[in-house]
């Protein structure tokens, strides 16, 4: 559990988006401190996705600040927020199938603040032994993907694909994770084992998750935000969350949580 007076590394305050006349995000404020798993969840048409990729950096926000680790990063671009200390994962998978386990990661850690500007055209020579290729054997080891290293990420199971996604994400050394529905498209027994990994990842970052499956939410938030329509309806502990009559009527209506 995470110390509630830390300073959060991600700060928004009054986020708004319009498209044309439709307000999709509605003054959302969020704060996030290292060690906290922050659960944005909510209804289809809601703004999660939009919420995420305006604090990437993918949609400029009309309205408000988004700050991180204490840097006004409000219309910094994409790149630059990453460089800073922002990863993310992505609701569909963003892996290239044809590369291998280590080629995807390796891509990832180039882009990176130890990657050194390295030309992808001299792809060969980077995977020659030396520190990135540590940095991605590391990786992938705490991620339980030593033996996929050099296989096509094509012939992997959906549920590999996805650690694959998030060892990316973790390759560009972030502070702060923002992660899209990770247990899209999951049985099960990869469900629970994406849960324990993030567990055991938790006290290093600070994550913002938005994700339908209320089971990984309930066992992993340390607070969830409800967005309706937007708005946060409302920002609380997971068992308040839980109870909230609101909160039904809204979006869980009778759905039992899981724990």
């Amino acid at each position: 559990m995470s110390d509630s007076s830390a300073s959060p590394l991600l700060r928004l305050r009054g986020l708004v988006k319009r498209f044309g006349g439709l307000l999709v995000t509605d003054q959302v404020d969020l704060d996030i401190a290292q060690g906290e798993i922050h659960a944005v969840i909510g209804p289809n048409g809601a703004g999660k996705t939009t919420l995420i990729n305006q604090i990437a950096g993918e949609l400029r926000s009309d309205e408000g600040s988004i700050e991180l680790l204490g840097e006004n990063v409000t219309q910094w671009p994409v790149a630059r927020r990453a460089h800073l200390g922002l990863g993310r994962s992505y609701q569909i998978n963003s892996v290239i199938g044809s590369f291998s386990t280590v080629e995807n990661v390796l891509l990832a850690v180039q882009s990176g603040p130890r990657g050194g500007g390295h030309n992808f055209r001299f792809w060969k020579p980077a995977t020659a032994p030396g520190p990135l290729i540590e940095r991605v054997d590391d990786i992938l080891q705490m991620l339980g993907l030593s033996a996929e290293r050099d296989r096509p990420a094509a012939v992997l199971s959906y549920g590999q694909q996805r650690l694959i996604e998030l060892a990316m994400a973790l390759a560009t050394e972030p502070r702060v994770l923002l992660l899209d529905e990770p247990m899209a498209g999951l049985g099960p027994v990869e469900t629970e084992r994406m849960i324990e990994l993030l567990k055991r990842l938790q006290p290093h970052y600070a994550m913002l998750l938005v994700e339908h499956d209320m089971h990984a939410v309930f066992s992993l938030a340390t607070r969830v935000s409800v967005l309706v329509y937007g708005r946060v309806l409302i920002c609380d502990s997971p068992a308040v969350v839980r109870q909230s009559e609101s909160v039904r009527e809204a979006y869980l209506g009778d759905e039992e949580i899981g724990a």
